[in-house]
């Protein structure tokens, strides 16, 4: 069995231990039967050309009042209706003005809703999971190669980087991120490649002008497809700053600074709606609100933190092999499928168990 193990790379066991990875994807796709309001809305969003919602009092929390209450849910909508709600219809392919009206409402930026009504203009006038599906597919596969290759940097060890590839393909958040058909796994995708490019600059205290560009563009992506990468790209450029200032190297600071500086000028350049989003939408007055409550809040101490990051100390192994290690349902197949896995791995790293 060593003898047969001896001849796989690391690259034939990233590539094995891809496909097993795939069809759990696939399996868990195609026993996805239901669907959260948001996965509707993500179709509804793209695609819809009488609005964001059915009725256009209706605010981007699906808030309703009682006049509205009665037109929608205490009457029979027509099958169709919610069809083309769903859909694209023929004389509106490829037609990406009405996503640009809809997050108006939605509060949301357009990338991921241009993707899937892509998708979806190929077929219209029909619904399917795996037009969206087909998009966090495609993002799970570049992912599954980024972040070995991210992996691969920080951890200097090919065989580490395929450990931490196969933790995060495997587990209940990084399953649960690729079968939710938003655009959060495409979020994931760009904030890697941009984090990816980021640290090559920052170990070779050196980049050329292709460097700076895909920092640039990862940046400006990702914000364009959620907003909340803002805060992604702030944080990594501040610490990358911190380096480049602790090195005396001035020149690549202004440069770094200066790119990710325009990716988000570029943002509001492109799609001229953030500012009102960011700092006038329902969305952004609530984020205020509650910062203000718990400023003033007497009980805002150490322990709200970690209650606000859902760490409960005495759980924490419970929440572990829960929330990532998929132990929260176990039955005799998943100890099997681990089994398996851990002695595969462990006769290729020569691991004794």
């Amino acid at each position: 069995m060593q003898k047969f193990f001896k001849f796989l790379t690391v690259k034939t066991v990233l590539i094995f231990i891809f496909l097993i990875n795939l069809s759990v994807v696939l399996f868990c796709f195609n026993n996805k039967n239901g669907f959260h309001s948001d996965e509707q809305w993500s179709y509804a969003h793209a695609n819809s050309t009488k609005g964001a919602y059915l009725d256009k009092e209706i605010n981007s929390y699906y808030q309703t009042n009682d006049n509205i209450k009665q037109r929608l849910f205490n009457q029979w909508i027509d099958s169709k209706t919610l069809q083309n709600y769903l859909t694209v219809q023929e004389k509106d392919k490829f037609l990406y003005k009405n996503i640009y009206q809809n997050l108006k409402v939605v509060e949301h930026p357009p990338l991921y809703f241009i993707l899937l009504h892509t998708v979806c203009s190929f077929f219209p006038d029909s619904f399917s999971k795996w037009y969206a599906a087909s998009i966090n597919i495609i993002a799970f596969i570049l992912i599954y190669m980024m972040l070995f290759k991210l992996s691969k940097i920080l951890l200097k060890d090919d065989k580490l980087a395929l450990v931490t590839t196969t933790f995060w393909g495997f587990s209940s958040i990084g399953i649960a991120t690729i079968v939710f058909l938003r655009m959060y796994i495409l979020q994931t995708l760009l904030s890697l490649c941009l984090a990816y490019e980021i640290i090559k600059i920052i170990e070779a205290n050196k980049a050329n002008s292709k460097q700076l560009f895909l920092v640039g563009l990862y940046s400006l992506l990702g914000m364009y497809n959620q907003y909340n990468s803002i805060f992604f790209s702030f944080f990594a450029t501040i610490v990358s700053l911190f380096f480049l200032y602790k090195r005396k190297n001035y020149k690549l600071l202004f440069q770094f600074g200066g790119t990710m500086l325009l990716s988000v000028i570029m943002l509001f350049i492109i799609y001229p709606q953030t500012y009102e989003v960011l700092s006038d939408s329902l969305r952004a007055k609530q984020v205020v609100s509650n910062m203000m409550q718990q400023h003033h809040s007497s009980e805002f101490n150490i322990m709200n933190i970690f209650l606000y990051l859902d760490i409960r100390i005495s759980k924490f192994i419970e929440l572990i092999t829960e929330y990532f290690f998929v132990f929260h349902h176990t039955n005799y197949q998943v100890i099997a499928f681990l089994f398996i896995i851990s002695v595969v791995l462990s006769v290729y790293f020569k691991i004794k168990i």
